[in-house]
């Protein structure tokens, strides 16, 4: 939330005007933030009887300094060491600005050297200056601001440092999570003594000037240009550069997220090398950072200007030290910081201060994290591990309130007011206390980050997550209620400053500069996101209304509908518009292909051709090479032609490809082909799934993603590849998954079969029961399989006690079978109301068990009946059970011949049983055999 500032501000009469600027700036950026009071340094008075507002969350004290103040009656008595401490001992935070360069007296330099000290009268952008102030003020809450964590980089500080000497424009690179952000806004602006001005790009922005050149208005206070027909790429890299090079002594540019402004091939975007190139050729007097996970190619006209600095994995004991400042406000810090589980879930991190603050923020919201330390070897690395701990605090930590401001956050991807937020009509429901409240758990947990202007961001990796948590099924009324909600809002807000805006300009009310820089910022704020989320919802006509056009929201457009939404006509339609803007975007060209594969149909796969054939001369990088690759043998496999694709995937494999989809498919075809496998040829349906699974094991190894959407993608064909696994190498591979994904219920279910098996009949049915009450139909006919097995152990001992003559026992084992078959029957009949019809069979060979085993061979014989002409190997052993009963039954009458042709019909059944049930058919051929031996038939 906005914290109020109590600011004091002291000068002499013939400064008023200094005075006057400094006020304007203050209360222009620091709006509805700031009161001021007033002293007069001709009074002579003792400032500490005069201050009044010991409570206020941040105090200034402000004092201009000149030839004229010098003079005053209180600098002359009250400027000793003594009142500027004792003005720090009540929690006021001191600036003294030099306006006219006056020679400061040893006595009074002393007192002020460890404060913050402007010098105006040699400054060439005085009012660069004074914005210094106000963003000094407003990123200094020492009241009540929560520091932000850094560890120091020592080494890579130093690298930096030099790189810096020789260049202007560094990239800055590392894995997600590595804290590459932390390190240029902390270290980098140490090493420059600039503040950075940053920029942070976003999914879809980056590929045109148009957002980056405007972002860079809007933090430099520039006024932004409204016309829409000024949006020519040209004049705003000049405007753009020219608000660099205005604020080149205090700011240093910084880009954050270079990634989402990078081409298929990993080259920056023509657009930004074009700014790049203009603000080298002025020898702007300040550097430019980029921070980005990927390995940057940038052309050579600025090659002699760039270098480049990767951040590593940081070591246990910095990571440790992290754990222990986010720690700092835990009630069990102490404890937490000596227990054993701190090095397990500083090797947990891997390194990575992403990966140990989410660790941090799930024991703050009262997750343990003892479950995830249970493996001897833990593989939750980096953003993995992240997405693990958000989906256990999504399911059972975070209210739906928690849950819906994340949601909102994901969704817009941009820094969002709570102001604002509130506004929403999704969130009027909520009292604007429990609003407040819920940020402030969020920010607590360490999932937000709220600002000193009340805005709140998320990390990417948390913004990706939570949109894509929006588009699944059960949120999408949601979805849909909040972009409609977002973009009526953001439209009407920027309609709103825009008629305000257009009022200033009629009456020439323009003296105050940073007031209508100001103004035009929110309004390009506003309108950015309106512009995404009326075309979202259909709007082009009120979207083609606004002040500001933003190019990139056509391209983020068609990420945003072939990712998230998945409608590919949209996607193609927004495709096509944007190629008639960047005729030669590779990575726009490949989605265009996509989206004609995703369409199907004979024309839409060879409109995928050729758009595939355009782009692989554009293909300069690896990656992209195996994406367009990967493309290919989907679309030969679209066509049936499986035996290409197989060629295609096993080619890029075989290179060494570091695409994930690919090795998926390819493990896709070999399940395929594994499922083909019909008759005795077991050996090979193993060996095809062993494939399936080392392929699978490789994507997730090379997927950085670890988004809920892959993990379920890859899942899903993993749990496939181990269901055709033989037991022996499926089992270990289960155990690991299942650490995983403890109650996914395919895992369970196939656990189960295994134990059960096996003959470890307690384990299997808590697997069993596991998955059945998480979803698993399969689950009820295992469960009745395993009831029924311990209805027979307990037949078994209750022969037993009988031939000991412990009849007492015998009638507990009895009760003991009546509850475990009524069990059986209960799980066959709920298997049978919740399957397939074609999958009843299954239940009716057990439920025929079941019968016989009381001793209903009527109703046993009648459920088989619906199945004369079966060729299912389990259920014409189960007629044939029947059948040799009743041949006995015969034969005990007398009737030797109805016997005979009975086991006849037994032998011929069987004789047609193929060798999946072997073992079973044997003993009923033995049985038939012996049967008819005995009594001579």
């Amino acid at each position: 939330m906005p914290a109020n500032k109590i600011i004091y501000l002291s000068y002499a009469d013939n400064d008023r005007q200094v005075a006057s600027d400094l006020e304007r700036i203050l209360q222009t950026l620091l709006e509805g933030q700031i009161f001021f009071r007033y002293f007069d340094l001709r009074a002579g008075a003792s400032i500490l009887d005069v201050m009044d507002d010991a409570i206020s969350d941040s105090k200034w004290f402000i004092l201009l300094l000149s030839s004229m103040s010098m003079d005053s009656p209180w600098i002359q008595r009250e400027y000793q060491l003594a009142t500027f401490r004792k003005l720090e001992s009540i929690n006021f935070n001191i600036i003294v600005v030099n306006i006219d360069g006056v020679a400061i007296p040893r006595d009074l330099r002393i007192a002020l050297e460890s404060e913050y000290l402007v010098n105006l009268y040699d400054a060439i952008d005085r009012e660069g200056e004074l914005i210094n102030i106000a963003q000094y003020i407003e990123r200094h809450n020492f009241t009540g601001k929560k520091k932000q964590i850094f560890v120091d980089r020592g080494e890579q500080a130093d690298r930096f440092s030099f790189a810096t000497r020789y260049h202007r424009v560094i990239f800055v690179s590392g894995m997600p999570g590595i804290g590459k952000t932390a390190f240029v806004i902390n270290k980098v602006s140490q090493q420059l003594d600039k503040r950075p001005l940053t920029i942070s790009l976003t999914q879809g922005k980056g590929n045109s000037i148009d957002y980056v050149a405007r972002q860079i208005l809007k933090e430099s206070y520039v006024t932004q240009p409204m016309d829409r027909n000024i949006q020519g790429e040209t004049d705003l890299i000049m405007l753009a550069a020219d608000a660099i090079t205005k604020r080149e002594r205090h700011f240093f540019l910084f880009i954050d997220n270079l990634e989402y402004a990078l081409g298929a091939s990993n080259e920056i975007s023509p657009s930004l090398v074009d700014f790049l190139k203009e603000l080298l050729s002025r020898d702007v007097k300040t550097h430019i950072v980029f921070a980005t996970t990927r390995s940057v190619q940038y052309p050579i006209e600025i090659a002699t200007q760039c270098d480049i600095l990767r951040l590593d994995e940081l070591e246990d004991q910095y990571i440790e030290q992290c754990i222990d400042e986010w720690l700092a406000d835990y009630p069990r810090h102490d404890d937490f910081m000596q227990s054993n589980q701190l090095a397990n879930l500083i090797k947990l991190a891997d390194g990575h201060p992403f990966a140990a603050q989410m660790i941090v923020g799930s024991l703050k919201a009262g997750i343990t994290p003892k479950a995830w330390l249970q493996s001897s070897e833990p593989k939750f690395l980096r953003l993995r591990l992240a997405a693990k701990i958000l989906g256990s605090l999504g399911y059972e930590k975070l209210t739906d309130l928690q849950m819906l401001i994340l949601q909102i956050l994901g969704l817009v991807n941009e820094p969002l007011s709570i102001d604002d937020m509130c506004k929403l009509n999704f969130l009027k429901q909520y009292k604007t206390e429990e609003v407040n409240d819920a940020i402030i758990a969020l920010n607590s947990y360490l999932l937000i980050k709220v600002d000193e202007s009340g805005f709140v961001t998320l990390h990417s990796f948390l913004s990706s997550y939570y949109r894509e948590q929006l588009s699944q099924p059960k949120f999408s009324d949601r979805r849909e209620m909040l972009v409609s909600d977002i973009a009526y809002f953001s439209y009407e807000q920027t309609l709103r400053l825009h008629d305000q805006l257009t009022s200033t300009l009629h009456t020439n009310d323009i003296s105050d500069n940073f007031a209508l820089a100001r103004l035009t910022g929110e309004i390009f704020t506003y309108a950015i996101t309106a512009s995404k989320f009326l075309r979202i919802s259909g709007r082009e006509d009120l979207a083609d209304k606004l002040p500001i056009d933003i190019k990139d929201t056509i391209r983020e457009l068609v990420l945003y509908f072939y990712q998230e939404v998945r409608d590919y006509t949209q996607a193609l339609g927004y495709a096509d518009r944007w190629l008639q803007i960047r005729p030669n975007d590779p990575e726009i060209m490949l989605y265009k292909a996509r989206c004609h594969r995703n369409l199907g149909g004979a024309r839409n796969l060879e409109e995928a051709e050729k758009m595939l054939s355009k782009i692989e001369d554009k293909a300069k990088t690896r990656f992209f090479i195996d994406r367009i690759a990967n493309e290919r043998g989907k679309i030969a496999s679209q066509k049936g032609d499986e035996a290409l694709a197989e060629t295609i995937f096993s080619r890029s494999v075989e290179s060494r490809c570091d695409f994930p989809e690919t090795y998926i498919n390819l493990a896709r075809i070999y399940l395929r082909e594994a499922r083909a496998v019909t008759g005795s040829d077991i050996t090979r349906k193993h060996a095809l799934a062993q494939k399936a699974v080392t392929l699978l094991e490789d994507a997730h190894k090379a997927s950085r993603s670890a988004t809920s959407l892959f993990e379920q993608f890859w899942f899903d064909i993993y749990i496939e590849a181990l269901d055709m696994l033989e037991d022996q190498l499926a089992f270990p591979l289960l155990k690991e998954a299942l650490e995983d994904a403890p109650d996914d219920p395919r895992l369970n279910f196939r656990m189960a079969e295994i134990l059960r098996e096996h003959g470890d009949l307690s384990d299997s049915e808590k697997y069993a029961q596991k998955a059945s009450n998480n979803g698993s139909i399969s689950a009820s006919i295992t469960l009745a399989y395993l009831y029924y097995a311990h209805a027979r152990r307990h037949d078994e001992q209750k022969t037993i006690y009988l031939s000991q003559k412990k009849y007492k026992e015998t009638s507990k084992e009895e009760d003991e079978i009546r509850a475990k078959l009524q069990e059986s029957e209960k799980h066959c009949r709920q298997y049978k109301s919740q399957s397939p019809i074609h999958q009843h069979p299954v239940a009716d060979v057990m439920l025929s068990k079941i019968y016989r085993m009381r001793g209903d061979w009527d109703s046993a014989e009648k459920i088989m009946k619906e199945y004369e002409t079966t060729g299912s190997p389990y259920i014409i052993c189960e007629q044939c059970e029947i059948l040799l009963t009743k041949a006995q039954q015969r034969a005990n009458s007398g009737d030797r011949e109805g016997s005979r042709v009975i086991i006849e019909q037994v032998l011929s059944k069987l004789s047609s049983v193929s060798s999946i049930a072997e073992e079973q058919c044997q003993e009923l051929r033995q049985r038939a055999i012996w049967l008819r031996d005995k009594n001579d038939l």
